[in-house]
Protein backbone atom coordinates (compact mmCIF):
# COMPACT_ATOMS: atom_id res chain seq x y z
CA UNK A 1 0.00 0.00 0.00
CA UNK A 2 1.29 3.48 -1.09
CA UNK A 3 -0.13 5.70 1.88
CA UNK A 4 1.58 8.98 1.75
CA UNK A 5 0.42 8.79 6.08
CA UNK A 6 4.03 6.54 6.75
CA UNK A 7 5.52 6.18 3.26
CA UNK A 8 6.63 10.09 2.96
CA UNK A 9 8.42 10.13 6.08
CA UNK A 10 11.65 9.03 6.70
CA UNK A 11 11.37 8.95 10.72
CA UNK A 12 8.18 7.49 10.86
CA UNK A 13 8.36 8.13 15.17
CA UNK A 14 5.15 9.78 15.42
CA UNK A 15 2.77 6.95 13.91
CA UNK A 16 5.25 3.94 14.17
CA UNK A 17 6.38 2.36 17.95
CA UNK A 18 9.51 1.03 18.14
CA UNK A 19 9.95 -2.15 17.12
CA UNK A 20 6.43 -2.37 14.57
CA UNK A 21 8.39 -1.59 11.60
CA UNK A 22 8.71 -5.48 10.52
CA UNK A 23 5.08 -5.77 11.03
CA UNK A 24 4.03 -2.66 8.88
CA UNK A 25 6.76 -3.06 6.01
CA UNK A 26 8.09 -6.05 4.51
CA UNK A 27 11.11 -6.91 3.64
CA UNK A 28 11.15 -5.36 -0.06
CA UNK A 29 9.90 -1.98 1.37
CA UNK A 30 6.17 -2.88 0.86
CA UNK A 31 3.75 -1.28 3.24
CA UNK A 32 1.12 -3.29 4.67
CA UNK A 33 -2.34 -1.65 4.77
CA UNK A 34 -2.23 0.15 8.17
CA UNK A 35 -5.68 0.82 10.78
CA UNK A 36 -4.87 4.27 12.94
CA UNK A 37 -6.19 4.93 16.28
CA UNK A 38 -5.43 8.21 17.73
CA UNK A 39 -3.16 8.87 15.06
CA UNK A 40 -0.58 5.63 15.82
CA UNK A 41 -0.66 2.34 13.77
CA UNK A 42 -2.91 0.17 15.44
CA UNK A 43 -2.83 -2.78 13.13
CA UNK A 44 -2.79 -3.95 9.44
CA UNK A 45 -5.53 -5.25 7.46
CA UNK A 46 -6.22 -6.80 4.29
CA UNK A 47 -9.52 -7.46 2.19
CA UNK A 48 -10.53 -10.38 -0.02
CA UNK A 49 -13.85 -10.13 -1.34
CA UNK A 50 -15.94 -13.60 -1.93
CA UNK A 51 -19.57 -13.51 -3.55
CA UNK A 52 -21.49 -11.25 -1.51
CA UNK A 53 -18.94 -11.10 1.20
CA UNK A 54 -16.06 -8.41 1.99
CA UNK A 55 -13.83 -10.47 4.34
CA UNK A 56 -11.52 -8.63 5.83
CA UNK A 57 -8.85 -9.46 8.01
CA UNK A 58 -6.46 -7.78 10.86
CA UNK A 59 -3.67 -7.77 12.69
CA UNK A 60 -3.80 -5.90 15.94
CA UNK A 61 -0.24 -4.10 16.88
CA UNK A 62 -2.70 -1.87 19.64
CA UNK A 63 -6.11 -1.01 20.50
CA UNK A 64 -8.54 -1.48 17.21
CA UNK A 65 -11.65 0.80 18.50
CA UNK A 66 -13.88 1.43 16.32
CA UNK A 67 -12.93 -1.38 14.23
CA UNK A 68 -16.39 -3.31 13.21
CA UNK A 69 -17.56 0.16 12.32
CA UNK A 70 -14.62 0.46 9.64
CA UNK A 71 -15.46 -2.64 8.45
CA UNK A 72 -19.02 -2.04 7.75
CA UNK A 73 -18.26 1.03 6.24
CA UNK A 74 -15.35 -0.37 3.36
CA UNK A 75 -18.27 -3.39 2.72
CA UNK A 76 -21.24 -0.83 2.17
CA UNK A 77 -19.09 0.85 -0.43
CA UNK A 78 -18.23 -2.26 -2.21
CA UNK A 79 -21.93 -2.84 -1.94
CA UNK A 80 -20.53 -5.92 0.13
CA UNK A 81 -21.43 -8.09 3.67
CA UNK A 82 -18.46 -7.55 5.93
CA UNK A 83 -16.79 -10.35 7.70
CA UNK A 84 -14.06 -9.48 10.07
CA UNK A 85 -11.64 -12.24 10.80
Amino acid sequence: AFDEYLVAYRNREHALAPGQQKSVISSNGIFYPVILADGKVAGTWKRTFRGPRAIIETTALGKLPELEEAAASFASFWEKTPELS
